[in-house]
């Protein structure tokens, strides 16, 4: 039941879905680039994108100083993702 709660609450942000579509129109994009597309700082992407690969919805790799997010396979095939594709 925590699990389900903590979920929704990661899901439950307007930026997290904003995030997740352009995520899901960029396929891979850095913090600073997440930042610029959200208008807000590359703390406040870095916070959100934490939270959404402790529930699964990203990855992240490095290259040099640069930290690279995608979403993940499996969180790509799940309704979730369908609903926040969808959601606004």
């Amino acid at each position: 039941m925590i699990q389900f709660v903590a979920r929704h609450k990661t899901v439950g942000s307007f930026r997290r879905t904003d995030i997740t579509k352009f995520l899901d129109e960029k396929g891979e994009c850095t913090v600073n680039e997440i930042a610029q597309h959200e208008r807000c700082t590359a703390a406040t992407a870095s916070y959100h994108l934490h939270r959404m690969q402790r529930e699964g919805m990203v990855c992240s790799r490095r290259e040099g100083k640069n930290t690279y997010y995608r979403l993940t396979k499996k969180f790509r095939q799940s309704a979730l993702f369908r609903e926040m594709i969808n959601a606004r």
